[in-house]
């Protein structure tokens, strides 16, 4: 597998023939970056997860979904986060009481340690999401 960013907003997955060790196709074109892209790493952890950084400042992650599809030889290719989807950005601080927070940035929060896990989720089922000290 190889990644190739450009300055025409794509990322392009390419992936080598089974069969033909010098031919390399491309196997998916992955559209998300507004501004274009500046860089791209694999995961060196987790097999077929990769990491795109754009010129808008967006951080986003990217799985290989079907490595093993051969229809047509094109795999999908999914978001599996991005930091600037709904807006959140926290550095060195705690949050606290906090209302109307949705899911997503909850768990993001507890990820990134700005909300500690012994902290218990309070009013959804009346839409009010919130976070409370125990």
């Amino acid at each position: 597998w190889i990644l190739s960013g450009s300055e025409d907003k794509t990322v392009r997955v390419w992936r080598i023939g089974a069969d033909e060790v010098s031919k390399w196709t491309c196997v998916s074109v992955v559209v998300g970056c507004s501004k274009g892209n500046t860089c791209l790493a694999w995961d060196p952890l987790v097999a077929l997860e990769f990491v795109t950084g754009g010129k808008d400042g967006s951080v986003r992650v990217w799985r290989i979904a079907n490595p093993d599809h051969t229809n047509g030889g094109s795999v999908s290719v999914q978001m599996l986060w991005g930091n600037d989807v709904g807006h959140l950005c926290a550095s060195d601080l705690m949050f606290k009481d906090t209302i109307g927070l949705s899911l997503i940035n909850r768990k993001l929060l507890v990820q990134r340690g700005a909300i500690q896990p012994q902290y218990s989720l309070a009013s959804e089922r009346e839409g009010t999401e919130g976070v409370e000290v125990e």
